[in-house]
């Protein structure tokens, strides 16, 4: 279908951005907003709205995000509890 389709698009673009060294963001109030995603759907001439608008760049460097080790999310379990 097409959402598949637009979705696998989707995913190839946050790859290569990522391959790339790029930075993604989603900018969610152009769309949320009535207003906005009229106006940018004007400006870009669809006839309908976006469904999704991304920002993509160079961003600073930041921390990477602290996570928990696998030991911490895995289920131990025996013969006798499963």
């Amino acid at each position: 279908s097409a959402d598949v389709t637009a979705g696998q698009a989707m995913q190839r673009v946050l790859l290569t951005a990522t391959v790339e060294g790029l930075t993604a963001s989603f900018l969610s109030q152009l769309i949320e907003v009535e207003r906005a995603r009229e106006e940018l759907r004007r400006l870009i001439g669809a006839p309908r709205g976006p469904q999704a608008v991304l920002r993509i760049g160079r961003g600073w460097p930041v921390p990477a995000t602290p996570r928990r080790s696998v030991e911490d999310l895995l289920l131990h379990t025996t013969p006798e509890t499963v």
